[in-house]
């Protein structure tokens, strides 16, 4: 009896497990769409164009493979495209903000200079 169940149980992961693969790969895309439209509205075009490009390139080979069957590799790339728009997010915010800083020191000293 013990035997019969492990064989079931056995039988029953081998058939399953293959189907994790593609659904693995398919949130892991989803992810780093989100991920991906979360930097596009934090400007990371703009103001972090290297880690968002590079998120968009990884997003785009996830795609890719995804389509080729190769669903291991969709879902590192998947996985790589999120983490790198979601350091585009930050960055972006981030350069945003110093931008504004910036811009904010230089009207100061520009009207220091205009009161000399």
């Amino acid at each position: 009896m013990k035997v019969c169940r492990l064989v079931l149980f056995g039988a029953l992961w081998a058939f399953l497990m293959p189907g994790c693969a593609p659904m693995n790969a398919s949130s892991a895309i989803r992810e780093a769409e989100t991920q991906l439209d979360g930097a596009q509205k934090a400007r990371a075009d703009k103001y972090a164009p290297y880690l968002f490009f590079m998120a968009h390139s990884y997003l785009e080979k996830a795609k890719l493979t995804e389509g080729f069957s190769e669903f291991g590799a969709a879902e590192q790339y998947g996985l790589r495209a999120k983490d790198l728009a979601s350091k585009a997010s930050t960055e972006a915010r981030e350069n945003r903000l110093r931008q504004k800083i910036l811009k904010q020191r230089l009207k100061q000293r520009d009207k220091v200079r205009e009161a000399k």
